[in-house]
């Protein structure tokens, strides 16, 4: 099991640091460790970009390198650069993996932070599969010979998330009465199940969600232990559904991102089944992968702690 960690690049590790290597392919589109820790002096942004260097970590085993910076004067946007894994490393989800502790740690570190951007080659498609997979979309502009991409972390919207410890099931019949023209019998199953005490979403580890537009819910997702693995460490994302005059609003992607976080928290892989074509796409795009070694699952994410 990873264990990844960031550890400021200083005097007692930077040698090491400067042996970090990419495959000779990538070599073409990441910048050297050397480049990376030239920027924190020569500050060729400008006087007010501030550098943080970090070494990557599996435990104690320095397995890459990634810095973000950021405008002396206010915290709302970073940036993040310099990314690498060594190529010893590669092929064990190493990037992956650290990729999304640098963006909780910009979170964890800076709540206010608005949004993260970063540039990628256009022809390393690799990176930009790994960022676009994070939420990270094309600007349309450019920055030198790299595509910018950015990544909103706040936005207005019309709607609402809340967390519900108690849910009156007649707020969602209509859900249930669209769902089920559509042909999915889940939420019928959602309030059964609710009403009967079998899942109410109240065990240690799990979590029920609603989005609201003005005060009425139009959205449902859930969080459980998986009642299949029956393993502790295993989660699972239940019952999303969203009112279909409301599905151009993010309120799918919004609902599931605060599962994925509120599992983050206590599973290590977090399961889900879907044959919806549209629903994977999402769950792609929020760092979901397919196929899983798990039955009644078409989707895992696996989780750090």
């Amino acid at each position: 099991m990873m264990d990844i960690r960031f550890m400021p690049v200083t005097r007692g590790n930077w040698e090491e640091a400067l042996l970090l290597r990419v495959t000779e392919e990538q070599a073409k589109f990441v910048p050297t460790v050397a480049i990376s820790l030239a920027k924190v002096s020569i500050k060729p942004d400008g006087d007010q970009v501030e550098y943080l260097p970090f070494a990557i970590y599996d435990g104690e085993r320095m397995v890459g390198f990634i810095m973000h910076a950021f405008e002396a004067d206010t915290r709302d946007s970073f940036w993040i650069n310099g990314f690498l894994i060594d190529a010893r490393f590669q092929g064990r989800g190493y990037g992956k993996a650290a990729f999304a502790a640098m963006l909780r740690d910009i979170q964890k570190r800076s709540p206010h932070c608005e949004e993260i951007r970063l540039t990628v080659h256009p022809a390393n498609g690799t990176a930009r599969r790994l960022y676009e997979g994070f939420g990270f979309r094309d600007t349309g502009k450019l920055f030198g010979d790299e595509m910018l991409y950015r990544h909103p972390l706040k936005k207005e919207q019309p709607f609402c998330l809340e967390r519900v410890s108690e849910l009156f099931t007649t707020e969602i019949q209509h859900l249930v009465t669209e769902a089920t023209a559509e042909g999915h019998l889940f939420m019928q199953r959602l309030i059964e199940e609710y009403e009967s005490g079998q899942n109410r979403f109240d065990k240690a580890g799990e979590a029920l969600f609603v989005a609201r537009l003005d005060e009425r819910i139009v959205g449902v997702c859930g969080l459980n232990l998986d009642p299949y693995e029956r393993d502790p460490d295993v989660g699972r994302v239940r019952h999303l559904f969203v009112e279909q005059s409301v599905r151009k609003m993010g309120i799918a992607r919004t609902l599931v991102s605060e599962v994925v976080r509120e599992a983050a928290n206590h599973y290590r892989i977090l399961l889900l089944r879907t044959r919806n074509p549209a629903a994977d796409q999402l769950y792609r795009s929020l760092g979901f992968s397919t196929p899983t070694v798990y039955h009644h699952a078409t989707h895992q994410m696996r989780f750090t702690r």
